[in-house]
């Protein structure tokens, strides 16, 4: 599911590049567009987990079995990335990535922002 309909076709470009050609994109705003939905597989939220429901409404969306995946990069995000750990369990992981970039006449690490993810796979 992609709010904006650009992304969504990109999405879906590189879902049939990368090998993944039955992934079905929704152009839409969670928890909204989630209704009238058969049950996922999984749901990546990317942005937005700080919106009202949108976790919760993810999470009962999913089928027996399913997988949750949340990213938030600000303190906001991760306090409710905790929160809903603390709630349902699962796995919180933060990833710092970093790439060269020039430094006058050296190269340093410049960093991206760090992100933390919640992993949840919802009970059979």
């Amino acid at each position: 599911m992609e709010a904006d309909g650009e992304r969504a076709a990109r999405i879906g470009r590189n879902a049939g590049r990368l090998g993944v050609p039955g992934l079905h994109v929704v152009t839409g705003r969670a928890p909204d567009a989630l209704d009238g939905l058969r049950a996922p597989d999984a749901v990546f939220v990317g942005g937005g987990a700080t919106r009202p429901g949108v976790l919760d409404t993810c999470l009962r969306a999913l089928r027996p079995g399913g997988r949750l995946v949340v990213h938030g990069v600000t303190l906001e995000t991760e306090s409710v990335l905790a929160d809903a750990h603390r709630r349902h369990g699962g796995e919180l992981t933060r990833i710092a990535v970093e790439t060269t970039a020039p430094i006058g006449t050296f190269t340093g690490w410049t960093p991206a922002r760090t992100v933390t993810q919640w992993f949840l796979e919802v009970g059979h």
